[in-house]
């Protein structure tokens, strides 16, 4: 499933605009391009936008106790994710919250004290999207929003997802008579689940109020910071979409079949943390320079943003990284099918690693064949001269590089 409904995002800064910003094409274009081309490019990308692979985690009906509302929170869950990893929360017909949290969000509840904001978990999130209105509304208002992980000594809510302004802590991530604004799960003092967006005054607990959720989780994509380029002069490469995050850009560039991307001019996105995304199809020629001119606004969560006419410049590995992509199908009388339990490549990747002499390996990274994984330990002879099938990925450990 894709989440292509209509977003509203986090505003925190007025746009500015950059001197000689052309181009719109969501690839390579230079000034020879076509227009035809630039224009059936972006109407792709606008397609794509930066749609991801969702795995489904768990799910709970309305009316009924869910499993995250103890003191154990979302721990059962802590295995299963990786970090850079996309969370999406999906309720009633068509609602969800989507985000990208700062550190693994499925860790237990504190137990030290109760009614201060520090004795709650707060995990900051980016990528910031959700079908409802107000929500967003009061998202944007506080400049960004949190993952609240409350005390486990407060009895009305569990955890929820509220506004950076939140001021309501007296029992967890909310006070008495439910004040506290944001999207909730329930305590099981009251019968636990999630009840959506919630205002101040409204009830946040109890089986009657529980609407039911699935939870989903994206894979994590794996990239390295390639280093800091001079965009401009003849050189110079357009088609920057503005205002994306490190994250939306690898996953609209993997979207497009493409595993480099740039980001270049933070000053002019809306928000803190967005740039311009630059999709490559290759690694650029232009002129290196030093990555700090990569660092206009600092870094944000460890990652390069660009500067003016400076481009931070990414690779997109979809292994991880003990080894390396490969675009071979593989086959052998070697090989052993696993289905790793957190369904990601980074479980296939462990299967390898747990298998003696194994030297590469298969994933079904979309799930149409359950997140099958296949191992192999025949080196050269596993490579098929056939290209891999759609929705798989190929891993071929990194002292084996030669043969890919």
């Amino acid at each position: 499933e894709y989440g292509d409904e209509q977003r509203h995002t986090i505003s925190q800064r007025s746009r500015l605009l950059m001197p000689h910003r052309t181009g719109s094409s969501p690839q390579v274009e230079r000034s020879g391009d076509s227009s035809r081309n630039s224009k059936a490019l972006l109407r792709r990308l606008q397609q794509v936008s930066t749609h991801r692979p969702w795995i489904t985690m768990a799910t709970e009906s309305a009316g009924v106790n869910g499993s995250y509302s103890g003191d154990a929170g979302m721990a059962a869950l802590s295995s299963t994710y990786s970090g850079g990893a996309g969370v999406r929360i999906e309720w009633a017909s068509s609602e969800y919250i989507q985000f990208t949290p700062a550190s693994n969000p499925f860790v237990a509840r504190p137990t030290t004290c109760n009614g201060q904001q520090t004795c709650n978990i707060l995990i900051t999130l980016s990528d910031f999207t959700t079908s409802d209105s107000t929500l967003s509304s009061w998202v944007s208002t506080a400049g960004g929003a949190w993952l609240c992980v409350g005390a486990s000594q407060g009895w009305d809510t569990a955890w929820g997802i509220i506004p950076m302004d939140h001021s309501a802590w007296s029992i967890g991530c909310n006070s008495g008579a439910w004040a506290g604004r944001g999207a909730y799960y329930s305590d099981d003092d009251w019968g636990g689940g999630w009840v959506g967006v919630k205002d101040n005054g409204q009830d946040k607990a109890s089986t009657t109020v529980t609407v039911g959720m699935t939870l989903k989780m994206t894979q994590a994509l794996s990239l390295s910071y390639r280093g800091c380029y001079i965009n401009d002069g003849t050189n110079r490469v357009d088609g920057d979409v503005g205002g994306k995050t490190v994250n939306e850009c690898a996953w609209q560039a993997r979207s497009l079949g493409v595993n480099v991307f740039g980001m270049e001019y933070p000053q002019g996105s809306q928000a803190a943390g967005e740039a311009d995304c630059l999709t490559l199809a290759s690694f650029p020629s232009m002129t290196s320079t030093n990555d700090s001119d990569c660092e206009a606004e600092g870094l944000w969560n460890g990652y390069h943003l660009g500067g003016a006419y400076r481009l931070a410049v990414y690779y997109l590995q979809a292994c991880p990284s003990q080894y390396i992509d490969s675009a071979s199908n593989l086959d052998g009388a070697d090989q052993e099918w696993t289905y790793p339990a957190n369904k990601s490549i980074t479980g296939c990747a462990q299967a390898c690693e747990d298998r003696s002499g194994c030297t590469s390996f298969e994933f079904n990274t979309v799930g149409t064949d359950n997140f099958k994984c296949g191992t192999y330990t025949g080196g050269t002879s596993n490579l098929m001269q056939s290209g891999q099938t759609s929705g798989w990925q190929s891993c071929v450990k990194a002292c084996r590089a030669s043969f890919v």
